[in-house]
């Protein structure tokens, strides 16, 4: 119970900190989807880093720390993620959320079939490829905030 407690308030004080950056850059006159996805490629590559942690250290204390790193970026996660949804996302929201639970629900499956099949340090080395790919996604979508994105629909 205490191990979830301390993640959970690392989480809290991620989406603490992410409020406060954002009220920040509103007070300064920027826009929300920009800053949200360079928090995501902050988050998203700090991740990656936390969960490549436990692939290399036995200690209890380093992958405690590494865990609870990984927690605070994930308080990240879910602010800006939605910011970028409600920029991104424009017809049919319940349909497109329903398709994120269900594939979310299905990578955790997945995990959970491979936990018993694969090391922790194998897990944790799918998991940082991951959100090594999720890293690249955010390029990719800045570079469709750039035009590329509405080139792509059209084209489809």
């Amino acid at each position: 119970g205490k191990v979830f407690s301390l993640m959970m308030l690392f989480k809290a004080v991620g989406s603490r900190v992410f409020g406060s950056v954002l009220t920040e850059a509103d007070s300064g006159g920027h826009t929300q989807a920009p800053l949200a996805l360079r928090m995501l490629k902050v988050t998203f590559g700090a991740s990656a880093l936390c969960l490549a942690v436990p692939m290399v250290a036995r200690s209890y204390a380093a992958v405690l720390t590494a865990c609870c790193a990984f927690e605070f970026f994930l308080g990240f996660y879910w602010p800006a993620i939605a910011i970028l949804r409600t920029e991104h996302v424009e017809d049919d929201r319940s349909a497109m959320l329903s398709l994120f639970r269900v594939l979310l629900n299905a990578l955790v499956v997945a995990f959970l079939e491979l936990s018993g099949w694969l090391d922790s340090a194998q897990l944790f080395g799918i998991a940082t490829v991951m959100l090594l790919g999720a890293l690249s996604c955010t390029f990719e979508l800045e570079q469709g905030r750039r035009g590329g994105l509405q080139r792509f629909w059209a084209a489809g």
